[in-house]
């Protein structure tokens, strides 16, 4: 009765202080597209994550290779370079005497041309001819410097 004349007095009618279900199916459709659209840009952040990380990694790829090349630019610059004095000495003491041994070979037809191309070469090798001159020159001072000795 107490409750009664309380609102009978003229304070209002009773508030029911819970949702109505109207309310809670609102209220849970709202809960529902605003997890929704969380995912959704939280996919969409990933993706961009993705994308950015994806972006960053074939610039590194890039920016690898480039030095990659470039490396190996400037060692087949640099082997050049060292291969230039290789090939002016083979050209100038190799190939003329390579050259006379397989003419050679092919003049006598040996039946086994390498071993016959190895053996000319120890046979007809021009620095040995060179280092015996030497050795002949040297001799021969010394003869001369002995018998100079000698008569003195």
């Amino acid at each position: 009765d107490m409750c009664q004349l309380y609102i009978e007095n003229g304070q209002g009618k009773p508030f029911n202080y819970r949702p109505t279900r109207k309310e809670r199916l609102e209220l849970a459709r709202k809960q529902k597209a605003d997890a929704e659209a969380q995912e959704e840009s939280k996919q969409l952040a990933e993706e961009e994550a993705r994308r950015a990380e994806t972006q960053s990694r074939k610039q590194e790829e890039l920016q690898l290779e480039q030095r990659r090349n470039q490396y190996i630019r400037q060692e087949i610059k640099m082997l050049e370079k060292r291969a230039l004095p290789l090939r002016q000495y083979l050209m100038s003491n190799v190939v003329p005497v390579l050259t006379q041994g397989l003419l050679e070979v092919c003049k006598l037809k040996p039946a086994d041309p390498v071993d016959y191309l190895a053996e000319w070469l120890f046979r007809n090798n021009p620095e040995d001819a060179e280092d015996e001159a030497e050795a002949e020159a040297e001799v021969e001072a010394k003869d001369e410097t002995e018998a100079e000795t000698q008569i003195d």
